[in-house]
């Protein structure tokens, strides 16, 4: 938590979180929308390697909600998803998901687009890894919508996982551009979000 000297904040626990893991909090235009391996469902009946129901994406109408529930089923498997974001400008949803490949397990980027008040069709990124060497996830698309930074383990990087971005072009997106020594380590840095003044703020386990 980045907080400046003199400001003063008082940290409360969401009415929704249950006894299971919820994480990954981003708004989805006045609601909140986490992800949870919460069993709130009847389409979630298996469990994962780890003895854990499979993540899915969750939405609450406030902190102060008792109640939340799946974003939609559609986007459910049986292995894990999210963390996600909600691009407001393009309307569209990003998440991250686990991919299996015979022993092989990764994560990957995907999104919707909203229409109305229907999703459309499950697309791949175009940067997923095609053999499922890597792993692509928390995704986070900048406020003019023109970037969208994200962490990866990509053999090109410095460390574990590094923070990427790409640049939303007229025939697609960039080429993923690394950050950089200056914000990336040996270690893992997830989780990017760009305030409205363009600071950066990120997590790492770099002691």
């Amino acid at each position: 938590l980045n907080v400046s000297f003199g400001q003063e904040y008082e940290v409360k626990s969401c009415a929704f979180n249950s006894g299971y893991n919820d994480f990954g909090p981003t708004f989805y235009d006045n609601q909140i929308l986490f992800c949870s391996d919460k069993k709130v469902h009847t389409a979630i009946n298996w469990l994962d390697a780890t003895g854990n129901y499979p993540s899915g994406i969750y939405l609450a109408e406030s902190s102060t909600s008792i109640n939340s529930d799946l974003l939609s089923p559609e986007f459910l498997n049986k292995l894990n998803t999210g963390p996600a974001f909600f691009d407001k400008k393009n309307q569209t949803l990003w998440f991250s998901r686990t991919i299996m490949s015979g022993s092989k397990r990764v994560q990957g980027l995907f999104y919707v687009t909203k229409q109305n008040s229907t999703w459309s069709e499950l697309i791949p990124f175009v940067h997923n890894s095609d053999d499922n060497e890597f792993s692509l996830g928390y995704p986070f698309i900048s406020e003019d919508g023109k970037y969208l930074y994200f962490a990866s383990d990509m053999p090109s990087g410095l460390g574990g996982k590094d923070l990427y971005r790409c640049e939303r072009q007229e025939n697609g997106w960039s080429i993923p551009e690394n950050l950089g020594p200056e914000i990336n380590t040996i270690k893992n840095e997830i989780s990017p979000y760009l305030d409205p003044t363009g600071k950066l703020y990120f997590a790492s386990d770099l002691e």
